[in-house]
Order: structure tokens, then sequence, then C-alpha cells
């Protein structure tokens, strides 16, 4: 695991070598076949795709079959292949996933917390520095694991249950676990004092970061038109 400041607390990065490896069993519906249809047609070997597809042959859930993409992509049938509502794509990790992420040993119900996944470039999952309290981790060389929910119900579970944002008030002692020390205390401190002001290219940088900037620049202040 490595650290990423620019991560929510509720995300973890996720290698696009593993989003590809570990997948989502995912029902066809009117709803996402034309979706779930690309991410066959993308193949195994490319983010966004998919990996099998599952299915029965009649109605009473008799004689499942499991059909690997790798097949139809080298048997050069899988542009024309259909999907049918009721049949199960396995599909690759994909931004906004849920997952449960856990570090050994698990010493308390936080060592193992719901996250939200964000499919990043690297070899290494990423964590938002606040998070990193509960599990006790510290970017030393720590390992962690990563399971995907194989099921709705499983992933329902996680994200009522298990997500980040249920898990800041300790159970043990009442108070929080989760939240910013050291460096990103005193940059806080340091960045809200009235005689720290930012150019026009260090406000933008910072502004870009806010979801809410709606691309109005607040009145400048003192020489240059510095903020």
């Amino acid at each position: 695991i490595t650290p990423d400041p620019m991560l929510s607390i509720e995300e973890v990065g996720v290698p696009y070598e593993i989003a590809m490896n570990l997948t989502y069993p995912e029902i066809v519906t009117k709803y996402n076949i034309e979706r779930l249809t690309y991410l066959i047609r993308n193949g195994p070997k490319n983010w966004p795709g998919a990996k099998y597809i599952n299915y029965y042959e009649n109605e009473n859930k008799k004689g499942y079959t499991k059909v690997n993409i790798s097949v139809l992509e080298n048997s050069g049938r899988i542009d024309s292949y259909k999907l049918i509502p009721g049949m199960i794509v396995e599909r690759h990790l994909l931004d906004g996933d849920i997952v449960l992420f856990n570090r050994q040993p698990s010493l308390h119900k936080m060592s193992m917390m719901g996250h939200r996944v964000r499919v990043l470039p690297g070899n290494t999952f990423r964590l938002q520095l606040a998070v990193v309290g509960p599990y006790n981790a510290d970017f030393d060389g720590d390992e962690m694991n990563l399971h995907a929910p194989q099921s709705i119900q499983a992933a329902m579970e996680i994200e009522a249950l298990c997500r980040v944002p249920f898990q800041i008030i300790s159970p043990q002692a009442n108070k929080p676990c989760i939240g910013i020390v050291q460096d990103s205390v005193v940059g806080s401190y340091i960045l809200v004092r009235d005689d720290v002001l930012f150019n026009k290219g260090q406000l933008m940088n910072l502004l870009v970061w806010n979801e809410t900037f709606d691309g109005n620049l607040p009145k400048s202040q003192g020489e240059n038109g510095m903020w």
C-alpha cells in the first residue's frame, strides 16, 4: 500500500492489473445490456472489460454454462455474441464498485472496511492518509487484502454496514478513529492564516480540487492581485 492524498477516505486506489483480474458478477438487464456488451467486446485484457459470461440453458436453472471470453475472442465470435437479460457477466472492477479492504492482523472490526474502487495506474493499493489509523498502517512495506463481493446481497451488506463513513466513531472509545493528523493539521492551519496569500496559478491549483467551485474567482486582495 502507498499513500494518495487526492483520494477520498472512502476510496481505495486499485492498479489496472488487479482490476482486470478481480471480477464482479453483474446480471444482464435491459438497462445495462448495452454497457455490458461493450465490456465483453473490449475483452479480458483491456480495461474496462470482462472475463466470463454465465447463463442457464433452461428456465429451471439447470445446465449451467460458463463461457470464457478469451475463447470467444480467439475464435473471432466476440463481435457477434449477443447478451440476453438474465445472463451474468463477470466484469472487471470499475470505479465506484464497493469492496472490502483488510489489513492483518485484524484486531478490531475497523481492520476490515468497505471502500469504493478508484482504478489507477501503478502497482500498489492507494489509501487516503486520514484512514490509515484504524488499519494501523504506516506505508513501510505494509500489505493489505482486497475482497470483491460476488453477489448483490454481499455488496449491499458491505455498503450498509462496513463503509468507511460508518466506522469513523470507534465503538471501543466512542471517539473518532479517522481524521487528519500531523502534516495535514499543520498544512490546514498554514493555508487559512490571514497573512498567507497565493498568486493566480497557486489559487487555481487549489480550487481545481474543490467540487463546488463554479469558476468565479473570489475578489483579490493585497499587491499584484494576490488572494
